[in-house]
């Protein structure tokens, strides 16, 4: 209590006490006015005028437009009274130098981005800096398919820097998000994007949330991810796509959408290239479209040149028989670019239904078929009594794709292309020179494709996988019933009947010499092989192996990896074959299975009569990869084998039998030839060799980005040396320092009287 009163007293003293307080407050004001006057005459000494290209004035804030493929260039420039040296930085970056009176700097443009540019000077009267805030915004308009709906013709996509979280509302915006490199900023996507793999990881880790199906997404759930971008695809609902973009609905809060309906491989190429633009991978963008254009150029050398008649005719049904696509699809892109001819692109500017009346008129040599969120039902609706004279189900061309890579406009419609080539290759109508009823096409190795007509216009389609084309000469004649040695790759057997109206041979085409040769089918009497007198004649025929019904029988294989098979014949039937053929393979233009692979190779048997119960393989895999990949856990190690129809890998249940030579080797048991892959499984993150973890960039202050339509903080240059406050802003500072000063003046009176 005693020092309350005494501090009480200091305040309430006599005369002398005021009087000495008001000349101490004086003097301190005074030195603090001091202070800032030499404060402001050392940074703001000289008046500065600003100016840029783009207001035409002394604004430090402002934005510019950006499109596709295209920059801005824009000027600034400083005008002090006195001399200074400059030096100019674009996000803290120094990117020019100069000395005068005045500096200016042209800077392009070409990313969208929020960018500060600064100038600091030093002269005579201390340092001077200003600055510039400068938003640039990727605007895409044209390019965005959402201008398809009605009262959107004119919507403009505005991005002012790469979106942090996107929100895919279809499976292919998914898939190219992912393929570009974006995958790491997804954080919703609908129940049906299931590619790539690591889609359904991140869902299941938490990383991303499922919005809903592709038809029915939850709009409150993508407006609870708060994303900076939404990537929509033709059949979202237009009612969530109308909600997103009508301001009015959410004020102050904008949802950027960007829609994707392309009807031709250019306009799918052109998506990814505009999905990579606005996420910032545009080299990643730009080699994926590279790569997918010269797989389908090395399909198009080999069938763009087929005229109308020449091309096999081709019946695609989505999930029924009777709806397909027609030519204003990239489904007929497909078709077309594999070397078909689409039967619906008369009938349907793009998909929708086909009646029985139209597929029996057309009379299509292939029908393709997918499911369609559903299991297909084509295989029940071809066996209608109306179809029986469809060339397709009478001679047992119905193909099954997988619908994910038909039905997505993104990058795997070239995985599609060349299933479908596939198929069609047998089928190539291209006449050879010289030949009448005969007809083949040879494009190039490892495929030969001949079609031979015998007496009716019955046509057989054979087609030889060889390695390569040996220079040696071959049989001139071909002898009927016989099988003939075309070199050391393949060989031809002829059935035809005895009573042969015409003479008539098989047409092949050599590349290398563009020219064919037309080889003449003989009857023959007895066992010869053709003249005689031609020594350089030879052919043989092929003894079949045999394995008893029910019994089993151990192929030894002549491939360094696979060691060998053995195969059980069905009790009821034996089982006959010429060969096994192993193709071995690093790489294969299929999805990949969920571990690490070793090897690809595929097993075939030629000319394979009867049934097969199981297949054994033995295989070996060397330790020092098992080291590397598996921990030298060598019980890892697992058999996977692919089925084509659903474009899925399965495990098969593999073991270890034994050690040596620096390599282990392996047993599994499968019920069919195919496609298989010696795997170790994926490790975690962390630990995995194989997969390096990604590099993290950190940006000094990183800050998300707020929903458009809200202010855009922009962040402050850190030039060298540290600028001191513009002349405006020190003076102000300084009149306050002012009124402050007289102000306590004005008390300090009060108080003494």
């Amino acid at each position: 209590m005693k020092e309350k009163k005494k501090v009480f007293s200091l305040w309430n003293g006599g005369k002398n006490s005021s009087l000495a307080c008001y000349k101490k407050g004086l003097f301190v004001a005074f030195s603090v006015l001091l202070v800032l006057i030499s404060l402001w005459g050392t940074c703001g000494g000289s008046k500065i005028a600003l100016w840029n290209s783009v207001t035409g004035d002394a604004s430090d804030s402002f934005s510019v437009d950006i499109h596709i493929d295209e920059s801005k260039e824009v000027e600034f420039t400083v005008s002090p009274d006195s001399v200074y040296e400059w030096t100019w930085s674009v996000n803290s970056e120094e990117v020019k130098e100069s000395e005068g009176e005045s500096s200016d700097l042209s800077y392009t443009f070409g990313e969208h981005g929020i960018y500060n540019v600064s100038v600091v000077g030093e002269g005579e009267n201390g340092t001077e800096c200003e600055c510039w805030n400068v938003t640039v915004w990727l605007a895409i308009e044209e390019e965005n398919d959402v201008r398809e709906l009605d009262g959107l013709e004119n919507y403009h996509l505005r991005i002012p820097k790469k979106p942090e979280r996107i929100v895919s509302m279809a499976p292919s915006a998914t898939e190219i998000l992912f393929a570009v490199g974006a995958g790491d900023s997804v954080v919703g996507v609908t129940s049906f994007c299931n590619y790539p793999p690591e889609v359904a990881d991140k869902v299941n880790n938490g990383e991303i949330e499922v919005i809903g199906g592709y038809s029915t997404p939850s709009k409150e759930k993508i407006v609870n991810l708060e994303p900076d971008l939404i990537v929509s695809a033709y059949g979202n609902p237009a009612d969530i796509i109308y909600w997103l973009i009508d301001k009015e609905e959410h004020p102050g809060i904008e949802y950027p959408v960007y829609a994707q309906h392309p009807k031709n491989f250019d306009e799918i190429f052109t998506h990814i290239k505009i999905t990579g633009a606005i996420t910032k991978c545009e080299d990643e963008a730009s080699s994926l479209v590279n790569e997918l254009k010269e797989k389908l150029n090395a399909i198009e050398e080999k069938t763009e040149l087929l005229e109308e008649e020449q091309r096999p005719r081709v019946y695609y049904a989505m999930g029924s028989l009777f709806m397909t696509t027609g030519e204003g699809t990239f489904q007929h892109d497909i078709i077309k670019t594999a070397g078909g001819k689409n039967i619906a692109a008369e009938y349907l500017p793009s998909w929708g239904p086909f009646s029985i009346e139209h597929i029996v008129e057309e009379d299509p040599q292939i029908i393709i078929y997918s499911s369609h969120g559903s299991e297909s039902l084509v295989p029940e609706q071809i066996k209608s009594a109306e179809l029986k004279t469809v060339d397709a189900i009478k001679n047992n061309r119905i193909y099954p794709i997988n619908e994910n890579i038909v039905s997505r406009p993104g990058p795997r419609v070239v995985d599609a292309v060349e299933r479908v080539h596939g198929n069609l290759s047998g089928l190539f109508n291209i006449p050879g020179e010289g030949s009448t009823k005969i007809k083949g096409a040879y494009f190039d190795v490892p495929f030969m494709n001949l079609e031979i007509s015998t007496k009716g216009d019955k046509n057989r389609a054979l087609r030889c996988n060889i390695t390569k084309i040996e220079e040696t000469e071959v049989q001139k004649k071909l002898p009927i019933g016989k099988e003939v040695d075309f070199g050391k790759n393949f060989t031809i057997k002829v059935e035809a009947e005895k009573d042969l109206e015409e003479r008539w041979g098989i047409g092949f085409y050599n590349v290398n010499e563009e020219s064919w040769e037309v080889y003449e089918v003989v009857e023959e009497e007895g066992d010869g092989y053709g003249d005689d007198e031609d020594g350089d004649r030879s052919s043989y025929e092929k003894e079949k192996k045999a394995i008893k019904a029910g019994e089993e029988r151990t192929i030894e294989l002549d491939d360094e990896c696979v060691i060998n098979i053995t195969i059980k014949a069905k009790e009821d039937k034996d089982v006959e074959f010429t060969n096994i053929s192993v193709n071995v393979s690093k790489e294969l233009s299929i999805s990949r299975p969920p571990a690490i692979v070793y090897r690809y190779f595929n097993i075939t048997a030629d000319n394979l009569t009867g049934s097969v119960e199981w297949l054994k393989l033995n295989f070996s895999v060397n330790e020092s990869w098992i080291a590397a990949n598996a921990d030298n856990n060598t019980t890892a190690i697992s058999l996977f084998c692919y089925d084509y129809i659903n474009d899925t890998w399965a495990e098969l249940s593999t073991s270890e039998i034994g050690e040596r030579d620096s390599k282990v080797y392996y047993t599994a048991t499968k019920t069919s030839f195919g496609t298989f892959a010696i795997c170790a499984p994926l490790k975690l993150e962390s630990e995995q060799s194989q997969l390096p973890a990604p590099e993290v960039e950190v940006t000094p202050s990183q800050t998300s980005m707020p929903a458009q339509g809200t202010p855009i903080p922009t962040s402050t240059p850190t030039p060298k040396p540290s600028p001191t406050e513009t002349s405006e802003t020190s003076g102000f500072e300084a009149v306050l320092a002012v009124v402050g000063l007289l102000a306590v003046m004005y008390l300090l009176r009060r108080k003494e009287k």
